[in-house]
Order: structure tokens, then C-alpha cells, then sequence
């Protein structure tokens, strides 16, 4: 079977999809929609579509778009037929191209996005237009299934999102979590407890403030990790800053990490603290931590759906003298997360709906 991602990011888990797919001997590609670049066969071949509109790209952004949409157009019309088109989370780039997307099928799946779909009236027509015409959607989250505007329970489908880090947990040894935590200077002693530092910069800031709020014996018997991996220059300083004037043991990591460094904070740590629906969350639960949720924020269904276990923050302010939560019950944390986000699973929901095509 011949496979067509169309993307303007190229993310993780679009990359562990096509490894996947190409080891159950699918024929995958790749294109960009952006960069006009194809990729097949392990080789990037930079693609020069053409346009009679050129002359727009030196105009104003509304113009420029005008010029992408042929581009766009000209690129597709110079590619081979495929089985599927996966317009893989990129909707808002393909809703001018349907038609060309769809003469170079047999059928296409439409990856949702969970981003904003606009709402002017002509584009909502537009947007209806893409979803109507495709054989499924492909939903990686209850919650944007649940929101989605442009429904159709037939053709909808919940594959969710592999998460790649999983497989780097599974892969470290006791061996290495004990050398990491030396190597970091951890005192085993204490409770470590991975800090997930997402959401925005004011709830990063409070929680921290929150955290001075535990008390001074509780302060005294933990080190927290806070790893700022996605945070803009001015975001690193103001939490540099706020994390100075504060007097508990931390360690503050700035350092971009390899997938097996970053699954290894997961690992050292017995707890954390989640600020959003983020990967960390899911990390945190396979890694068998015992996982607090700060603040109101809101996760996906699926958690409650399937009765995994997260504690509040509240409650990690309280803590009990002993800590009621059991082994067994992490252990089936970690159960229903590879169910739910592992690669293999994802990629085996996603190899049941091309069976139904």
C-alpha cells in the first residue's frame, strides 16, 4: 500500500507513524506543505512547484497565500497516485487543494488537529468541504473528538497519538536510573519530584510560589526538577529568576536533552507535578510516578474513560504521613497508558482503518 502524509510539522510521532508503517511494508512518503519537500524512499527531494502568480510572493501575506495555493495545486498534480492521503494535522494548508488531493487517491483520512478551527463563515464552508470529502477522521484525543464542530460519528475514529518516549523508558535499566541520580547529585533519601513546566508563564510562576507553601520539613525531604525545554529566552529568565529567590533544593535544567536523558528524569523521580495535558503527563503515569494534577486544568476523557489514577495537588500538599497509593495501582497506570499511547498500539488502530478501506 502507498501512503501520502501531507504535513507542515513534522512531529515525533508523524515520524515513529511512517517507521511503523514501513516495517508492516507499507510504501510511506512524506510532503511538506510548507517547504515543498518530498520525502520517500530515506531520500528529501526539494520540489519546485510552479505558479503563473509568483509575482504575488512580494505582496502583502493575503496575496502570498493566493501564490502557495497554486503552488500547492501545481506540486500535487506532479505526484505519482496513492493509495491514502493522510492530511496529517495540517487542514488549514490543504482546504483550498481537496479536489487535487483527491484525484491523487483512492481515498484520503484527514488527522485532526487540535488547533482552532477560524470561524468566518467562508472558510467554515471550506473546512466542511475537507471533512466531507474524506473516507475517515482520525482523532488522537477524546476531547477534540468531542468538540469537533464538523462531526460525523461513521466516518470519525480514535487511534490516539503514539508517544515515541515510551519505548526510550522501557529501555533504561535500574543500573542507569542509579547512575543518573549519582551523576546528578540526588540524594536517594529524598522524594524526587519531576516538575512539568508547561501551560502558561503565569501558572509556571504561581506554582512555584505554591510550592513554598509545603511545609519547611516536607521542603527539606525533597528535591524538585524542573527541565525548561520549550521556553522562549524571556521565559527562562523570569523563572530563573522567581526560582533564586526561592530556598528549596531544585535543580533547574535548560539543556536541550536526548529522548533517553529526558526519559530518564521520569525515571529518578517517585512523583510529579502536571501543569498541562501534556506528553509529561503521560510519561509520568508509564513511569509509574505517583502523578499530581496542579491547579483546574483539564485533560483529556480518556483518563476518566479508562479509570487511570492522577492525584490532585492538593493533595500532594497535604500527604499523608504514609502514602495510601499502592505498586498495583501504578502498575496499572502504566498497563492502561501503553494501551492508549504506545506507538505499536497507535499504529495498530491506525492499520485497523486502512483495513476497512
Amino acid at each position: 500500500m502507498k501512503i501520502l502524509f501531507l504535513y507542515t510539522k513534522f512531529d515525533t510521532a508523524l515520524k515513529e507513524k511512517i517507521q511503523l508503517l514501513k516495517a508492516h511494508n507499507a510504501e510511506v512518503s512524506a510532503l511538506s506543505l510548507l517547504e515543498y519537500k518530498l520525502t520517500e524512499d530515506g531520500n528529501t527531494i526539494q520540489m519546485e512547484p510552479s505558479s503563473k502568480l509568483e509575482f504575488l510572493e512580494k505582496n502583502s501575506a493575503k496575496l502570498r497565500v493566493i501564490n502557495r495555493i497554486f503552488k500547492r495545486k501545481s506540486l500535487l498534480s506532479s505526484l505519482d497516485d496513492y493509495d491514502i492521503i493522510d492530511v496529517y494535522k495540517c487542514e488549514k494548508s490543504a482546504l483550498f487543494i481537496v479536489d487535487e488531493i483527491s484525484e491523487k487517491c483512492y481515498d484520503f483520512f484527514v488527522t485532526v488537529s487540535s488547533e482552532e478551527k477560524e470561524s468566518n463563515i467562508l472558510t467554515k464552508q471550506f473546512y466542511k468541504y475537507l471533512y466531507q470529502k474524506a473516507r475517515f477522521l482520525l482523532f488522537n484525543k477524546v476531547k477534540t473528538k468531542n468538540d469537533f464542530d464538523y462531526g460525523d460519528e461513521e466516518k470519525s475514529r480514535l487511534i490516539y497519538e503514539g508517544i515515541p518516549l515510551l519505548e526510550e523508558l522501557d529501555k533504561i535499566s535500574e543500573e542507569e536510573i542509579f547512575k543518573a541520580s549519582y551523576s546528578m547529585g540526588f540524594d536517594l533519601e529524598k522524594d524526587i519530584i519531576y516538575c512539568d513546566m508547561s501551560g502558561t508563564l503565569q501558572t509556571q510562576l504561581r506554582f512555584i510560589d505554591d510550592l513554598l507553601t509545603l511545609p519547611i520539613e516536607r521542603l527539606r525531604q525533597s528535591t524538585f526538577i524542573f527541565h525548561l525545554n520549550a521556553h522562549a529566552l524571556e521565559e527562562r529568565k523570569a523563572l530563573k529568576n522567581h526560582l533564586i529567590e526561592k530556598n528549596f533544593d531544585y535543580l533547574l535544567i535548560e539543556a536541550l536533552l536526548t529522548p533517553k536523558q529526558s526519559a530518564l528524569l521520569y525515571k529518578i523521580a517517585d512523583k510529579s507535578l502536571i501543569l498541562s495535558d501534556s506528553s509529561a503527563l503521560i510519561a509520568s503515569l508509564y513511569s509509574k510516578n505517583h502523578t499530581y494534577l496542579y491547579g483546574d486544568i483539564m485533560i483529556d476523557d480518556i483518563y476518566k474513560q479508562e479509570e487511570v489514577f492522577i492525584d490532585s495537588f492538593s493533595h500532594f500538599k497535604e500527604q499523608p504521613e504514609q502514602d495510601s497509593i499502592t505498586n498495583d495501582l501504578l502498575e496499572m497506570n502504566k498497563q492502561k497508558i501503553a494501551m492508549l499511547f504506545s506507538p505499536q498500539e497507535s499504529i495498530n488502530r491506525y492499520i485497523e482503518v486502512l483495513k476497512e478501506v
